[in-house]
């Protein structure tokens, strides 16, 4: 499972997975959903958190039993970030769990259900579905770990689940619509979300 934090988060005007909410830094809220008294939810063999921007600085934020991953060319965007984490997990996975670190509304009943999808339909993409899209958080098993690798730029696994919907799964997952990219979306997110 990779959950990307990598970007430098120039709208938001400082390091926004540091960023504070009810005295925790965004990053831990990002990961705790995967997570049940420390151990990851069943389904999950591994979680690593893709960094590139500040790394040093969210890693000391994260528990010391999260791995992470320091991307070079994290400045290329999403996608690279994306590629290079799955080229570090190798070919070892058969499924691959993508989540972006903003996200901050998945909580561990979607994530199992999502799993449980998965289980059912195995050589499908599971993908949740919200505003009108397909995007992530989504599940991707082997088959497309060669695509993912050759992301690049700004641009991430969305187009991958659109080209492929035929062998898509969806899950309406609303809450997904809402991540933070500006010190005002944060702002937002407290007032109206919590």
């Amino acid at each position: 499972m990779i959950v990307l934090a990598a970007g430098q988060s120039k709208r938001f005007g400082g390091i926004k997975q540091l960023a504070k909410l009810n005295g925790v830094p965004l990053i831990c809220h990002s990961v705790a959903p995967f997570f049940e008294n420390d151990n990851l939810l069943t389904g999950l063999n591994n979680l690593t958190v893709v960094l590139g921007s500040n790394s040093e600085k969210i890693k000391q934020a994260l528990p010391a039993f999260i791995s992470t991953f320091y991307v070079r060319q994290w400045a290329q965007g999403m996608g690279r970030s994306l590629a290079e984490g799955v080229k570090h997990l190798g070919h070892s996975p058969t499924h691959i769990f993508v989540a972006l670190a903003d996200q901050l509304c998945l909580d561990k009943q979607l994530i199992n259900e999502m799993l449980m999808i998965c289980k059912h339909h195995p050589s499908k993409i599971v993908a949740a579905q919200y505003n009108h899209h397909l995007g992530v958080p989504a599940i991707f098993p082997s088959q497309y770990f060669s695509a993912l690798r050759q992301l690049s730029d700004d641009k991430g696994a969305r187009g991958l689940i659109h080209m492929n919907r035929q062998n898509v799964v969806s899950l309406a997952i609303p809450t997904a619509a809402y991540d933070i990219d500006t010190t005002q979306d944060f702002l937002s997110f407290k007032q109206n979300i919590l």
